[in-house]
């Protein structure tokens, strides 16, 4: 976003942070940033293990939906990977 704001891209920042803002909507949607957050790193290779108390984890059924959100925003064409 910034570099792209800075080098005059203005079009090309938007399309960055309105991506950023599909993601974290997904994130939101499912208990932040610690719990749906840690099921988006194992998606991408990264597994951080299950939350503790006092955050849950996500089911599931849950994982399959966010999965589905994140593919539908082409969230992992777009993301690095491991």
């Amino acid at each position: 976003v910034i570099e792209d704001y800075n080098n005059g891209n203005i079009e090309g920042a938007l399309d960055h942070q309105n991506f950023a803002q599909e993601v974290i909507n997904v994130i939101a949607r499912y208990r932040g940033n610690i719990v749906a957050g840690k099921r988006i790193m194992k998606f991408l290779g990264i597994d951080l293990g299950i939350n503790r108390t006092p955050f849950q984890n996500v089911t599931d059924e849950e994982e399959t939906i966010i999965r589905k959100e994140l593919e539908a925003i082409g969230f992992f064409e777009r993301c690095n990977r491991i």
